[in-house]
């Protein structure tokens, strides 16, 4: 019996916090198979990154360095992504997290301040790229 070879997780991370760049580099690589297909810092290079590799996910802080999340999703809307948003707890219930949420961000992704505090927004992104890449 023939296995059915398991799609790629292309993933495109962005964020300017480099703790968490690397952390979730590092998560989406060794722990979850991911291809990762490019790390940026603004939405305009998310943007070109997407429409050149496209990936099945993009991982992306709510603030970026020129715009945020909600300007993000807004242009990406039509395009065949999941965005997965991650941040602090605390902006979880923002209106810039919501708004980009309404503009069709999948999920929010609540991360400790210090990378190794806490093991639990690993479990959690695991959960979500099975939601995404069944």
């Amino acid at each position: 019996m023939k296995m059915r070879k398991r799609p790629k997780r292309r993933v495109l991370l962005a964020g300017t916090d480099a703790r968490w760049v690397e952390a979730l580099r590092l998560a989406l690589s060794a722990d979850y198979s991911c291809e990762l297909v490019s790390c940026v810092s603004t939405v305009s290079a998310c943007v070109q990154s997407c429409l050149s590799a496209s990936p099945g996910l993009i991982l992306t802080s709510v603030e970026l360095d020129d715009a945020d999340a909600t300007s993000l999703c807004k242009q990406l809307r039509s395009q065949p992504v999941s965005v997965l948003l991650y941040g602090p707890a605390i902006l979880k219930d923002s209106l810039g997290t919501q708004d980009a949420i309404a503009e069709g961000a999948f999920h929010y992704l609540a991360v400790p301040v210090d990378p190794g505090a806490s093991t639990e927004w690993k479990l959690t992104l695991g959960r979500v790229l099975n939601t995404i890449f069944p």
